[in-house]
């Protein structure tokens, strides 16, 4: 499988009808007319949205959204636990809107090295996430991530339970020798010169864009 960050707005598209199709048969989401599952907060320079594809068919995705003033997606589940790591000066970015059709652990492990790589390479210090309970041991073990809030229902994925992990690049990279992703990682780094092609979601274009209006 090829792994890159999305260069137009054609290859977003096709990795957020992707995670439509893919959460619509988990009952994640309820049909909508545009065939498309997307945050309001993903869509915006701040996003990286990285496309895993076979033979030019998108097979796979992730985001990672940065922090900023539209603030993350998972502020509407977590408001106060990621108030309170701001409030301590920490800069993070949130990985999510993943997708992937065989449910494959290595799969899973490229999309998360090219998020890691992109939000460090960003001057982030930890990263974010929501994921389903019976996930967090397999988030642990593989990337160090630790329960930062609460279960609770999350409404855009039809109120399905998810939990706040977080993960800080200092503590986790010391503590490489026994959490297997970020040795990976660090062991096989990726240039954060790949992003510099990354899509940035001119105005004008996302604005003709009947695709994107569940995020409007």
């Amino acid at each position: 499988m090829k792994i890159e960050p999305c260069t137009s707005l054609a290859e977003v598209l096709s990795c957020w009808e992707l995670l439509y199709r893919i959460y619509l048969r988990a009952g994640f989401v309820s049909p909508n007319p545009w065939e498309v599952h997307v945050s309001r907060c993903a869509v915006g320079p701040q996003t990286c949205v990285i496309r895993g594809s076979v033979d030019g068919v998108t097979a796979a995705t992730i985001s990672v959204i940065l922090d900023g003033p539209a603030k993350l997606p998972l502020d509407v589940v977590y408001p106060h636990e990621l108030n309170q790591l701001r409030s301590q000066g920490i800069k993070m970015a949130e990985i999510g809107l993943f997708g992937e059709q065989h449910g494959s652990l290595l799969t899973l492990m490229e999309l998360t090295r090219y998020a890691y790589v992109f939000a460090k390479h960003e001057g982030m210090t930890d990263i974010v996430c929501g994921i389903p309970p019976r996930r967090t041991r397999i988030y642990n073990k593989a990337f160090g991530f630790s329960v930062a809030g609460a279960e609770k229902k999350y409404p855009s994925v039809r109120d399905n339970p998810v939990v706040l992990l977080r993960a800080n690049y200092h503590e986790t990279e010391i503590a490489r020798d026994r959490i297997k992703g970020i040795d990976e990682f660090l062991s096989h780094p990726t240039a954060p010169e790949i992003f510099s092609g990354r899509y940035l979601f001119p105005r004008d274009e996302v604005a003709k864009s009947d695709h994107l209006r569940p995020a409007a």
